[in-house]
């Protein structure tokens, strides 16, 4: 009787939604499934089994919505897809390139440590390891020029700014 909170990475309702048939085949699921570190299932009629794949931060602590006997959700945690403290495999500083492959084909990125080497890092390093787990958000796209966004990876995030060329389109 408890539902943890994370971000969504399977839903458990609308069309894409993901149902199962015990508490067990939805932790089975999550274990499964890249980024999921989290589940949430429910056998009540009004949420009709449904399962919910989550990430969180660190799945040995995680956030608690609600519980108690009035709470219809059964959750758990999965130690995987998540910065454990290990130290991280070393990227290959010859890689000037990534490509990301999208639902509207791949957009290939050249890489610049002479702007960002920080940023470089860690780019390669989730690219050539399998770090990332399962978003991956653009905010901004000026082809030819910037591709701004987010992706959540196992690793921690670059964090280090530094200043950077002065861009002229």
């Amino acid at each position: 009787h408890t539902e943890y909170w994370g971000d969504v990475v399977v839903p458990g309702s609308g069309r894409q939604g993901l149902s199962a048939d015990t508490a067990h085949a939805c932790r089975k699921s999550c274990h499964a499934t890249k980024g999921c570190n989290v589940w949430v299932w429910c056998s009540t009629t009004w949420c009709s089994k449904q399962c919910w794949l989550k990430w969180t931060e660190d799945p040995s602590k995680p956030n608690v919505h609600d519980h108690g006997p009035h709470v219809g959700w059964t959750s758990g945690s999965v130690l995987k897809d998540y910065d454990d403290g290990s130290p991280q495999a070393a990227a290959d500083s010859s890689v000037s390139a990534v490509a990301i492959d999208t639902a509207q084909g791949s957009i290939r990125v050249t890489l610049r440590p002479d702007w960002s080497a920080s940023s470089v890092e860690f780019v390669r390093k989730v690219a050539q390891h399998d770090y990332c787990t399962f978003n991956c958000v653009f905010y901004r796209a000026e082809p030819g020029f910037l591709l701004q966004g987010g992706m959540r990876s196992v690793i921690p995030p670059n964090k280090q700014t530094t200043p950077g060329p002065v861009m002229h389109r």
